[in-house]
Parts: C-alpha cells; sequence; structure tokens
C-alpha cells in the first residue's frame, strides 16, 4: 500500500516586499487584541504550585510560529502574565537569570516550531535582543509527537496560520468550533469567546489586502504552478479583480476566537 505524505509549505520568508514579516499585520492586531485574555486565563487557570515545582525552566512552545516578528509579541505576552502571576504567588521566588542576563522570577525556554522547511535564519537574527528567554527551534508538522510527554508548561497556536494552508478553506461558525473542540476527549475547553478585533490603524486597500494574501499564499500556489505565474497571478489578475469589486473587502465582520483547552 502507497504511504502518503503531507507537503509542508511555510509562510513567505526573508523581508522582501511580499514576505510574512512585512505582511502580518492584521495577525498582529489579533494577537494584540487576545492580550487581555491571555492575562486573565494565566492568571485563574495556571496551576503556579505544579509549574514552581520544576526549577530548570518554565516551558512555551509556539505552535506555527512562522519568520515573526508576531510570534515574539505573543510569547512575551504570555511571559509578562506568567511573571505577574508569580509576582502574586508567593512561593514563587526563585531568582534565575533570564536570556539577558536579568533576573527573572522564571527561567524561561521557548520552542519556536514550524515546517522544516520554514525560514528559521530570518526568525532567529530577528529575535529581540533584550528577550526574557531562551530561544530553540522545534522543525515539524505539530500534527506529530514534537516534545516529551508533560515537558510543556503553555502552548501557543494561532488558528488562522494553520487554515491558511487549507484548500479549500471553510470557516466554521463559533458553535460547529465548540462542538468540534468538547468532541476531543484529550482536552477540556476552558473558555471560549470572540477576540474583541480592533479596527486597523492602516485602511485596507487592494494593494495592502493582495500583499497580505500573497505572503501566506504563495508558496502554495508556486508548488502547485511553478515560480513563473505567481508576479501574473498576483500583481495583476487577483489585483485586478480587488480592484474592480470591493465586496472582500466590505465583507462583514470575521470572528476570531479565543479558545483555552486544558489537557485531561
Amino acid at each position: 500500500m502507497k504511504s502518503s505524505s503531507i507537503i509542508a509549505i511555510p509562510m513567505n520568508g526573508g523581508y522582501g516586499p511580499y514576505s510574512y514579516t512585512n505582511n502580518s499585520n492584521i495577525q498582529k492586531r489579533v494577537i494584540d487584541a487576545a492580550r487581555v485574555m491571555i492575562e486573565e486565563v494565566i492568571e485563574h487557570k495556571l496551576d503556579i504550585h505544579a509549574s514552581a515545582a520544576v526549577p530548570k525552566a518554565f516551558v512555551i512552545a509556539d505552535l506555527g510560529c512562522s519568520v515573526g516578528p508576531n510570534t515574539f509579541t505573543a510569547i512575551q505576552n504570555i511571559i509578562n502574565a506568567v511573571n505577574l502571576k508569580c509576582s502574586i504567588f508567593k512561593g514563587c521566588t526563585s531568582s534565575l537569570s533570564s536570556a539577558n542576563g536579568e533576573s527573572s522570577s522564571h527561567t524561561f525556554h521557548v520552542f519556536f516550531n514550524d515546517h522544516a522547511t520554514n525560514d528559521f535564519n530570518t526568525l532567529f537574527t530577528s529575535l529581540p535582543p533584550d528577550r526574557q528567554y531562551f530561544a530553540a527551534g522545534v522543525p515539524g508538522s505539530f500534527y506529530t509527537r514534537l516534545f516529551p510527554q508533560d515537558s510543556v508548561h503553555v502552548i501557543h497556536c494561532s488558528e488562522a496560520k494553520i487554515d491558511s494552508f487549507n484548500l479549500p478553506m471553510y470557516t466554521t461558525s463559533p458553535k460547529e468550533a465548540e462542538i468540534l473542540f468538547r468532541r476531543n476527549e484529550n482536552f477540556s475547553m476552558e473558555r471560549m469567546e470572540e477576540i474583541p478585533f480592533l479596527n486597523p490603524a492602516t485602511t485596507v486597500t487592494p494593494s495592502y489586502y493582495n500583499d497580505h494574501i500573497r505572503a501566506a499564499a504563495e508558496g502554495v500556489v508556486e508548488s502547485h504552478f511553478g515560480s513563473e505565474i505567481k508576479d501574473e497571478l498576483f500583481d495583476h489578475h487577483y489585483l485586478k479583480k480587488l480592484e474592480e469589486s470591493n465586496n472582500i473587502l466590505q465583507s462583514p465582520k470575521s470572528i476570531m476566537l479565543f479558545v483555552i483547552l486544558k489537557r485531561n
């Protein structure tokens, strides 16, 4: 029986005009909007007693990190929330050096995960110089096991990143998503609510929208049709359609869900 394999196609790497680095402001707005929710969940749901029992490091993993910079914002939001929780919990008093040599209530170790073909060079050359954590890359699909059992405290994952590579794409309703999450017996759903999606600081023009779609989907197109057609497809045909009909830009508000799952 012939075995099948999943072809991994990452976001556009580097710093070019169609790179994910320069075309991911929409995703950043979602991360910023979810920051307060993350703080609330860590304050009320994180078992700091169990975490403090592991003195070596507090481990965070970002699944589908791409090339930055949004992953760094998401990770820092989690670290800030954990430090705040630690400052309240008196039992968490050990002072260990962080990656930049400063004192921290925990030593943080962050695993950045994406497909092996992801541009990890761009990711690691973009690491914040004042970061409060040790960083490591974990290449591979998170549909397979990536870490030893009970080795990670907090996992961050952006569903928008995953869905951008599923063709054709299907957007579930909140009710459908809730049913799917509750059907999974490995996790219990602690919380699910809509992210208050902020209005964009930049006007969403056809060109702006086209560049964001290209940063995410160019690799998929190139893998099927080769590199010869991508400029004509995105910069001419797709952009022209956006300019002729702005229904996509004026479509009803998308719903972004904030979901907290706890392993059973």
